[in-house]
């Protein structure tokens, strides 16, 4: 009898509850100071040259190979003041420009970091 009363008071076994996983970290993200949208590191510097372009672009004589309307293809006329050879619709929808490569046949042609005047005028 007092085997059957021990199992009776024994509880079932449950197995633990498997460990959480550790939750990531927080979002690098950083208020942009022009506008106030919220960007992480690698597009706030793509979103302060897009501000840049706004203030300063020029349209481009020809648009790049991405771009359907010309008329929105801006550049910097000093791409070294923007840091970028990129159109600011490239910038914008963050994908990689035909102006970039141009850029960078252009500095090895010359042998100078940037070209004073952007391919693309």
């Amino acid at each position: 009898m007092s085997s059957s009363s021990s199992s009776a008071e024994a509880t079932p076994a449950v197995a633990p509850a498997p460990a959480a996983a550790p939750k990531a970290g927080p979002r690098q993200r950083k208020p942009c100071t022009k506008c106030g949208k919220w960007f992480n590191k690698k597009s706030k510097a793509d979103h302060g040259k897009v501000h840049k372009l706004e203030e300063m672009g020029v349209p481009a004589l020809r648009p790049c190979s991405k771009c359907t309307v010309g008329s929105q293809c801006l550049v910097a006329r000093h791409p070294e003041e923007v840091t970028t050879y990129a159109c600011i619709c490239c910038l914008r929808a963050h994908r990689q420009c035909s102006f970039t490569t141009e850029g960078r046949h252009e500095q090895m042609r010359t042998g100078q970091q940037w070209v004073p005047v952007h391919p693309a005028l």
